[in-house]
């Protein structure tokens, strides 16, 4: 609680102790009288130092979410979506207009901002973004080229994110006598079959229609017919595909999604590089979505300096994806320290091929500002407990526990009508 805070209490409860001493003072002859005063000056100044005390608090609060409050409400209810729901939700929810058949189909905007969490920032317009950016991945994306984003297409890319790396390698083992490559056939009927293993292969709905074909239209035919027109353009001049082309594409389609995630923050064009600040926030898709609110305060309560690139923050998103190793050290040790940190950050870029091919190093300052998040105590290093059950991999789409999802969703929608309700008074 501020100083201030106190100071204005004191001074209103000051002036009411004054008055009811001037009161008393006039009123000696009327016993009745000094006791009801004294009893209103009661009523008076409790409320008013209440009040102050709630004003107070929304004052500390609002200079903790920089955000709207519409916007947070929205990316709230949008990160629910997309963590909790099964993928025809997902697809429903950020689809924003339909084709001539009437299904629902996503602009190359609601693509990206689907696979894309919410940053706890101000929600930008993205047009601004595809206008200056044509990003590659989207020739593949949109097979059939038709301009927008299909149900089965979306659902592609779901695959290829969230396909276990241990599984589709097994998968191209099994080809000996190509030297563990697939043609585009094999390639193709694999990809049918992991689809459903996926985090949201298991939750949709029904595997073989997809419900309420008023809005998705989509059968295992499209699916597998989405397929071979997304091969088609992966097999471009060349018969067989690889386990590394395969890595190649799908750290192309993570790239693509984290240069979106990137430009989304406010970014200083002069140099390409966002806030420290802003970095952190991009962390909060690593720690626990209900616990997200108590991260999002301490990120402006330390007041961070510096600033990071995109290659800098490339480079520690690939880091954070492998959070194992982090585990592994305070599993061992009960802790790992600040310099323990940086320098398990100094191995990864010597052997990670985007950080050796750019010549990128990850930030000192980046480690540092994750420490200072995640050090609750204060001790200046990061005790089990501030590991281990907090921090982990970026979480995907669906990746929460189907039981969550009610209680998510329920408890945005009335947010988001009492937000209706205070500001267009309905």
């Amino acid at each position: 609680m501020s100083s201030g805070f106190y100071q204005q209490f004191f001074r209103i409860y000051s002036r009411g102790v004054l008055l009811r001493q001037m009161f008393r003072s006039s009123a000696r002859t009327s016993q009745r009288s000094n006791n009801m005063f004294n009893n209103s000056a009661a009523m008076i100044i409790t409320p008013l130092a209440f009040q102050m005390l709630i004003l107070n608090n929304q004052h500390n609060l609002s200079q903790c979410e920089e955000a709207p409050r519409q916007d947070r409400i929205r990316g709230n209810y949008e990160n629910k979506i997309r963590f909790f729901s099964p993928p025809e939700k997902i697809f429903e929810t950020f689809a924003s207009s339909k084709n001539e058949k009437g299904d629902l189909v996503m602009s190359y905007s609601d693509f990206f901002r689907a696979l894309t969490p919410y940053n706890h920032s101000e929600i930008k317009d993205s047009k601004p973004y595809f206008d200056k950016y044509k990003p590659d991945i989207l020739k593949v994306a949109d097979s059939n080229g038709d301009g927008v984003i299909s149900f089965p297409e979306f659902f592609f890319f779901i695959t290829i994110l969230q396909m276990p790396l241990g599984l589709i390698h097994k998968e191209f083992t099994k080809h000996v006598k190509e030297g563990g490559k697939m043609n585009q056939d094999e390639f193709s009927k694999t990809l049918t079959t992991l689809r459903k293993k996926t985090l949201l292969g298991t939750k949709q709905i029904n595997k073989g229609m997809v419900p309420d074909a008023r809005l998705i239209s989509a059968t295992e035919d499209d699916f597998s017919q989405t397929n071979n027109e997304i091969c088609n353009q992966l097999f471009k001049n060349k018969t067989l595909f690889s386990y590394e082309d395969f890595i190649n594409f799908r750290d192309e389609l993570k790239i693509a999604l984290r240069h979106y995630e990137f430009h989304q923050y406010e970014v200083n064009e002069e140099n390409d590089s966002i806030s420290m600040e802003d970095f952190t926030k991009s962390l909060m898709v690593c720690l626990p979505y209900k616990e997200a609110h108590m991260y999002i305060k301490r990120v402006h309560e330390l007041k961070l300096d510096g600033e990071v690139s995109f290659k800098e923050f490339l480079a520690f998103q690939r880091f954070i994806d492998d959070v194992d190793h982090i585990k592994e050290k305070v599993l061992v040790y009960r802790y790992i320290t600040l310099d323990q940190l940086k320098s398990l950050c100094k191995e990864f870029c010597e052997e990670d091929e985007f950080c050796k091919k750019e010549n990128v190093q990850i930030n000192p300052k980046q480690v540092e500002a994750l420490v200072r998040l995640l050090d609750l105590d204060g001790n200046g290093q990061l005790d089990h407990d501030e590991v281990i059950g907090v921090l982990d991999q970026r979480q995907l789409l669906g990746q929460g526990k189907e039981n969550e999802l009610k209680e998510a969703i329920e408890s945005s929608f009335k947010k988001v009508v009492q937000w209706f309700r205070e500001t267009l008074g309905i």
